[in-house]
């Protein structure tokens, strides 16, 4: 009497690895280079302000940075993990997605955010009358710019331009799901560093972010800050009011 035929064996259980020749987005190389980063965007954005006419004044000027930065710390930690996420499936190169994230992030993306953040901010400040969400205008005349309303502005402003950011991401990662060709044009791109990791890192966390994240810092920058524009209900603002504390006065000529 014939065995009867053992049954074929499962596959065990496994969760799909990055390849180990490809870059790492955790690790001493990347933290170093996001540093060096940070510093030099911040440096970018301080003669951003030496060249202004008239200059804002420290204060105003660092608020309107902080707001930036959280939204940029949010946005960095969003493309590490989408683009390490989304590789487990397929063990691809994580350095891909995430120099097509950058690279989405500071062109159409700067778009998308300059239109989404106009129309929350009418939405908020034009149709429902919440006071504290025009871009800028951190100061309410009747608390002579003590903190409690300070604090309280900023927030507002931050939390609509997170938002502006969040949709703006699920656009740009909607983009890359309809457009395959974008990520094969992105593995053909940075094949051509080989199996050099290090080398793949600087140019997709350093070299490439430098030179796009300037250019958007600074025009991010220019629709964060307070313009007489950014009015929204037709009535000066407390800005307009109280004009001194916008500005640096020895930059006025």
């Amino acid at each position: 009497m014939d065995a009867a035929p053992s049954p074929l064996p499962l596959p065990s259980p496994s969760v799909a690895r990055i390849d180990e020749r490809n870059c790492k987005l955790f690790g001493p190389v990347s933290i170093v280079t996001q540093l060096l980063l940070g510093v030099v965007v911040l440096g970018s954005l301080l003669y951003k302000r030496y060249r202004e006419r008239p200059r804002r004044a420290w204060r105003v000027w660092m608020m309107d940075v902080s707001k930036q930065l959280t939204g940029q710390l949010i946005v960095h930690m969003m493309n590490v993990l989408f683009s390490a996420v989304g590789t487990l499936q397929d063990g691809g190169n994580p350095c891909s997605l995430y120099f097509l994230n950058i690279a989405l992030d500071t062109t159409l993306g700067i778009v998308i955010i300059f239109h989404v953040l106009k129309q929350l901010t009418y939405l908020f400040t034009n149709v429902w009358h919440l006071p504290g969400f025009v871009s800028g205008d951190y100061f309410d005349a009747q608390d002579h710019g003590q903190t409690p309303s300070v604090a309280s502005r900023w927030l507002r402003q931050t939390g609509l331009y997170v938002i502006s950011l969040i949709i703006m991401k699920l656009c740009v990662l909607l983009l890359l799901s309809i457009l395959p060709f974008l990520t094969s044009f992105g593995n053909w791109l940075l094949g051509l560093f080989g199996t050099h990791r290090a080398t793949q890192v600087v140019f997709v966390m350093a070299l490439f972010p430098m030179a796009m994240n300037m250019l958007q810092f600074w025009l991010i920058d220019s629709i964060l800050q307070y313009k007489p524009s950014n009015d929204y209900q037709g009535i000066p603002t407390t800005v307009d009011r109280d004009h001194h504390m916008l500005t640096d006065q020895s930059s006025v000529s």
